[in-house]
C-alpha cells in the first residue's frame, strides 16, 4: 500500500494539542499532530511478578517467562516454573523434555483437547462462532478476564494437562505463596488445580460435540492427556520446598503481563482492570482508538488470526465517519 511507515521511534506521550481537538505525539523523532490516534501497543508489555518474587535468593536465576528463550540459557540445575497457564505449561514441557528436573507451581486454568473429532480446537471455535462473541454477549461478563485454556503447539499441536506432565516426570506443587529464606512455600491446593481442568474440558467439548455430529465429523479420538488420573489427584505435594536441597538454580515466573498505557495523557482516557476503557475500540477520549488488546470488540480481538483485521476495518470505518468531507 506504500504507506509512510516509520520504525524505531519511541512514543513518549500523547497529549491534547493546543487547538483542543488534535492529539500531540511527543516522540524520539520529534512531535507529530494527528486528529486520530490508534493505539496498537497491545496488552502484554509489562511483566507481572507475584508478591514476594523479589525475595528470591541471590544465588538463583530469577526471570520472567517473557525473557526465557530456551533451556540452554539457564544454568545447570533444576528449574521451578511458577504458574501453569499457557506459557507456564509450554515452558515446563520444553524444559522437562530437555532432561532437566522440573518443578511446576500450579494454578487454576482450563484446558483443551488440542484435536477433537478430526479438527484442531481453534477450527471448532471458529465453526461454533465462539471467536465472535462480544463482551456483552457473555453469560458471565467475568469470562473475558479468565485465564486462557492451556494447549501445546509441539509436534504440530497436542493436548497437555497437569496430570500428563506429572506422568512425564514433572514435579507438581500447589500455588506459590512466598519465600522463607531458601524455602519456597506453596498452597495445599494441587488437587484443586488438577481437578479444575477436567470439567472445563468436558463442558467445552460437550458443547462442540453437537456441532461435530451435524457436520459428520469422525468419532472422538483417544487422548490420554485429557483423561482424569486418580493417581495424579492423590499426589501428596509438599507445601514447603527447600530450593537448595532440591537443586533448583532457576525460577521462571510465567505470571503474565499487563499493558502499558502510561504514555497516554488525554482527558477521558482511563484504565480499568489493566485495560483501556473503550467501546468497540473507541475511547471516551476524542480521537483515541485501541486495537490488538483483549476483547476490544470480540473474543478474537487480542489475536492476529480472526481478530485484528476485522477490528481494523471497523475502527477505520468509524474514523472515516468523523473526517470532514
Amino acid at each position: 500500500m506504500d504507506l509512510p511507515l516509520r520504525t524505531g521511534i519511541e512514543v513518549n506521550s500523547a497529549t491534547r494539542a493546543t487547538d483542543g481537538k488534535s492529539i500531540d505525539l511527543n516522540t524520539s523523532s520529534g512531535n507529530f499532530i494527528t486528529k486520530n490516534l490508534i493505539a496498537s501497543s497491545g496488552g502484554q508489555n509489562v511483566p507481572i511478578f507475584p508478591t514476594g518474587a523479589d525475595q528470591t535468593q541471590k544465588n538463583i536465576l530469577s526471570l520472567h517467562g517473557g525473557t526465557y528463550r530456551n533451556p540452554d540459557q539457564l544454568p545447570n540445575g533444576a528449574v521451578l516454573v511458577v504458574a501453569s497457564a499457557q506459557t507456564g505449561i509450554q515452558l515446563t514441557e520444553e524444559i522437562a523434555e530437555s532432561g532437566r528436573t522440573t518443578y511446576l507451581s500450579t494454578s487454576k486454568a482450563g484446558r483443551f483437547r488440542r484435536t477433537f473429532r478430526g479438527s484442531d480446537v481453534v477450527q471448532w471455535m471458529l465453526k461454533a462462532g465462539l471467536m465472535t462473541h462480544t463482551p456483552d454477549s457473555l453469560e458471565n461478563p467475568e469470562d473475558q478476564f479468565t485465564t486462557q485454556p492451556i494447549a501445546s503447539s509441539v509436534d504440530g499441536g497436542k493436548t497437555v494437562s497437569l496430570q500428563a506432565l506429572w506422568r512425564s516426570g514433572v514435579k507438581l506443587l500447589g500455588r506459590f505463596e512466598r519465600f522463607e529464606g531458601s524455602t519456597a512455600v506453596f498452597r495445599d491446593d494441587l488437587r484443586e488445580n488438577i481437578e479444575f481442568g477436567d470439567p472445563f474440558s468436558t463442558k467445552f467439548f460437550g458443547m462442540i460435540n453437537g456441532l461435530a455430529d451435524k457436520v459428520g465429523a469422525p468419532p472422538i479420538e483417544d487422548d490420554p492427556a485429557n483423561n482424569v488420573d486418580p493417581e495424579a489427584l492423590a499426589i501428596n505435594a509438599p507445601t514447603h520446598l527447600d530450593l537448595e536441597e532440591a537443586g533448583i538454580t532457576t525460577i521462571i515466573w510465567t505470571t503474565g503481563f499487563n499493558g502499558d498505557y502510561s504514555w497516554i495523557n488525554l482527558e477521558g482516557h482511563s484504565i480499568e482492570r489493566n485495560r483501556p476503557v473503550q467501546i468497540n475500540g473507541a475511547s471516551p477520549a476524542k480521537g483515541l482508538y485501541f486495537i490488538g488488546s483483549p476483547w476490544v470488540r470480540t473474543r478474537a480481538s487480542g489475536i492476529l488470526y480472526g481478530g485484528v483485521g476485522v477490528d481494523g476495518e471497523a475502527i477505520a470505518g468509524a474514523i472515516a465517519k468523523t473526517i470532514d468531507k
